[in-house]
């Protein structure tokens, strides 16, 4: 058996009704229970015309009685078409009208509406709904009865929030329901009403028909409940307001109860408290999405990988202020407060205290903030005489937003992070609340940034729907870096797509002469003929997509959700970085020399970034794929100082001196590292100490230095004689130097020591070149290609940062340049 419910917005007309009793039909193999509201409007026109009746404004009784009969004669016409069921629908709604007649002009006389008459009025919404409802079925040939709360459920005596007795309702609800069950009878149940056991009709509360649907399950032991809205589901948001919201898979009863509690219109807010108690699963559906898995909730501490999982909020409420230098030590001032509250029925939805005693907060709903002023300057009228209080204020027009998820629980840094999203769009928090579960962060703010602040808020725990964005690549250098790069991103673009949503196009490729464009993206393929037809003319100028690069890097400045990459050791980019870097492209560097050369165009880039929602990445300029930058900028940002760095920052020269090691010869270990693509295509590049100084120079300038690279002293290891000539004859004249460094390692090893090639920055200044380290050092056990940066800071004196890993092979480079382009596309 489960129990369905439909509320009054999917029973609003004829063509609504209709969808609801389709709904039906295909659940009938589940037993359903079904529990009906009344029509969209009904309990608020019924209301109205209590309030009409109260006034003697018959005139408007009477409009509205005819309203009601209108409403519902017209689906009952559209619907029903054997004549026999019909009239005798028709009927039962004329004497109900006519009842409603007598029961309006009574409260007309009298001059006034008791709790008791207006729960029995309010119920004729449900009783007109559930019969007509039942008729449509009974029409359509399936054996449908109508049930009325009044008949299976049994409350206490407050007509108009009442409370079910459990006992007696299972009692009640077993005799009558599974009887009709066993029959082959669908029960369509009124929700909403019960009755005392005087047998006087009372009402669960507005919206209590989802209470009815619970209180029914759990007296029934119902395998499920499904709330039928006009929703996919629960709501990482309100939709109106922010448009990415999302349906969440699954959510528990205690994060539902907060949601409802301040202000999301899921269920009834005791709704869920009978199916938590017996773990009855519930489903939040669309009833217009009849395949639409909808929104499970159960028991689980379902946390999903996730910290937050929905927002809420309630608008306009009033902020109460009691406050005052005499409440220090005067006892029972908050419970006064509290309790005259309470005396008028003014609920409290918030409440905050300074430790100092001196103030009270707390929050209402903004209709009740007059009130609220009146009652408590009344109650607390001899301490303001007495100047123990000086004032109680109201602050109006603010809201209150709760962020709800069980993963909230013991998860450091979730208000931390809230607040500075906040922050960051200039949005002020005037009250703060979080409840000892820890399931919620609520906060008040003022009403006018409510959109905003579900907006960020959403986005920053990424509680949204994610949409894959096209992010347009404009990549300057096709060599060695240029082409593995490609091929990685062409390799990982599915799962790139699957786990960051993003779709990474090339849209433009830039050599040293020419270039290629396409604004709507190259295919894979239009890639792959590209670095063909590279490889072959080292050119791009025969391409059908070939551009001037000065027309290219005119047209990029143009686009949006771009990221340029520079793999070149170009001189020639630093004032198209700053233009993408003014124009809201970000930049990915693998290219030290825009960071290295005049510390003024470094200034200028570094500051741009600073201050531009685009940013500058240049994680590769200094340790190939090792974080190097990474956790220097975030020592730096905590407030840490830098006393020494020390670091071996070169591949090839790391894979030089521990082969120097094995006893081969220096010139054949130059010309297997080429071969290995360990070296630049000249490695003298490498062996000049001019990279590694680069990459110090980079740290060093990150660390707030202002040095040049002429202030460096560079040790090179490429001898004088072999500097300018070509790259052939510098590998075959090396050998005449390889005694030369042989008695040099010999040297270090008679102390007990070997050599590695290491940049030390320290005190503002950088020394690069061969140094005697010992073995057993981490410097010294060093193998390889790997790089290692030793960091000394003030926190981290007595046993420095060692970062080390690889630090050589375009593979590694390329992967740590891929990685900087998603964050830079995030």
């Amino acid at each position: 058996m489960i129990v369905l419910k439909f509320g009054g917005a999917s029973l609003r007309d004829s063509d609504n009704v209709n969808n609801v009793i389709e709904y039906i039909k295909k659940v009938q193999n589940k037993n359903p229970v079904v529990v009906v509201s009344a029509m969209k409007g009904v309990t608020d026109l019924l209301i109205e015309t209590i309030n009409y009746s109260v006034n003697k404004e018959n005139e408007k009784i009477t409009q509205n009685l005819n309203l009601l009969k209108k409403k519902h004669g017209t689906v009952v016409n559209d619907l029903i078409k054997s004549n026999k069921i019909k009239n005798t629908v028709l009927d039962y709604l004329d004497n109900n009208i006519s009842e409603l007649n007598s029961l309006f002009n009574s409260i007309s006389i009298l001059g006034e509406s008791t709790p008791k008459s207006y729960a029995y009025i309010v119920s004729f919404g449900e009783k007109l709904c559930s019969k007509i409802v039942a008729s449509i079925l009974l029409d359509q040939g399936m054996n449908a009865e109508q049930i009325t709360g009044e008949e299976t459920i049994v409350t206490d005596n407050n007509y108009v929030n009442a409370y079910p007795d459990f006992e007696l309702t299972i009692k009640r609800s077993r005799e009558i329901i599974p009887d009709k069950i066993e029959k082959g009878i669908l029960p369509i149940v009124a929700g909403f009403i019960g009755t005392n056991e005087n047998g006087e009709t009372t009402t669960l509360g507005r919206g209590g028909s989802d209470f009815t649907a619970s209180i029914l399950a759990y007296c029934l032991d119902a395998e499920e409940v499904w709330f039928l809205k006009e929703t996919n589901g629960i709501m990482s948001a309100d939709p109106k307001l922010v448009k990415n919201a999302k349906t969440i898979n699954k959510m528990n009863y205690n994060e539902v109860a907060e949601l409802t509690y301040f202000g999301a219109k899921i269920l009834h807010p005791i709704a869920s408290h009978p199916l938590k108690e017996k773990n009855i699963k519930s489903f939040i559906k669309n009833v217009y999405n009849f395949n639409f898995p909808g929104t499970e909730i159960n028991n689980k501490k379902l946390q999903n990988g996730t910290t937050a999982k929905a927002l809420t909020y309630i608008k306009d409420v009033s902020i109460i202020t009691v406050q005052g230098p005499g409440m220090v030590g005067i006892p029972g001032i908050a419970g006064r407060v509290f309790t005259s509250l309470k005396r008028s029925n003014i609920n409290v939805l918030m409440i905050s205290q300074s430790s100092s005693e001196q103030n009270i907060c707390f929050v209402v709903l903004g209709k009740e903030a007059k009130k609220a002023l009146e009652l408590l300057n009344k109650e607390l009228e001899l301490e303001i005489l007495k100047n123990q209080i000086d004032e109680i204020t109201a602050e109006n027009n603010v809201s209150i937003i709760s962020m709800v998820g069980e993963g909230m629980k013991n998860s450091p840094g979730v208000a931390g992070k809230m607040f500075s999203a906040l922050g960051n769009n200039n949005i002020n928090i005037k009250v703060i609340a979080q409840g000892s579960s820890e399931l919620n962060i609520s906060f008040i703010i003022e009403s006018r940034d409510l959109e905003n602040a579900l907006n960020c808020i959403h986005d920053e725990f990424n509680l949204g729907k994610k949409k894959t964005r096209n992010i347009n690549l404009v990549q300057f250098g096709l060599g060695n870096i240029g082409k593995e790069l490609i091929n990685q991103i062409i390799q990982s673009k599915e799962q790139i797509i699957k786990e960051n949503y993003l779709n990474l196009r090339y849209v433009a490729l830039i050599d040293s002469v020419s270039g290629v464009y396409n604004p709507k993206g190259f295919s894979d393929n239009e890639i792959k003929e590209i670095l063909k037809l590279k490889n072959k003319d080292s050119s791009l100028r025969n391409s059908k997509f070939h551009l001037d690069r000065n027309v290219i890097t005119e047209k990029i400045r143009q686009l949006e959700n771009t990221v340029l990459i520079d793999v070149t050791s170009s001189y020639d980019l630093d004032n198209l970085i700053l233009d993408c870097l003014k124009n809201n492209i970000s930049v990915v560097l693998a290219n030290k020399i825009p960071l290295t050369g005049d510390y003024s165009i470094y200034k200028k880039l570094i500051e741009q970034s600073r201050k531009s929602t685009a940013k500058l990445f240049f994680e590769c300029t200094a340790g190939a794929g090792l974080p190097v930058i990474y956790i220097l900028k975030s020592l730096l940002d905590s407030g840490d100082q830098i006393i020494e760095i020390n670091g071996c920052f070169s591949g090839t020269l790391g894979y030089v001196f521990s082969e120097l090691e094995k006893g081969i010869k220096f010139s054949e270990i130059i010309k297997k590292a080429k071969e290995l693509g360990y070296t630049e295509p000249d490695p003298r590049d490498d062996l000049s100490g001019l990279d590694v100084a680069r990459k110090a120079l980079i740290l060093a300038r990150l660390m707030g230095e202002d040095i040049e690279l002429s202030d460096i002293e560079i040790e090179s290891l490429v001898p004088e004689s072999l500097k300018q000539c070509s790259v052939r004859e510098f590998l075959e004249g090396l050998n005449k130097y390889d005694a030369n460094m042989l008695t040099r390692y010999n040297r270090s090893k008679e102390k007990g020591s070997t050599l590695r090639y290491v940049a030390v920055i320290k005190k503002g200044k950088i020394n690069v070149g061969i140094k005697e380290v010992p073995l057993d050092s981490q410097i010294g056990m060093l193998k390889g290609p790997a790089n290692i940066c030793i960091i000394t800071t003030k926190k981290y004196n007595l046993f420095p940062l060692v970062i080390q890993g690889p630090g050589a092979g375009i593979d590694v480079t390329a992967d740590g340049v891929l990685r900087n382009i998603l964050e830079a596309s995030k």
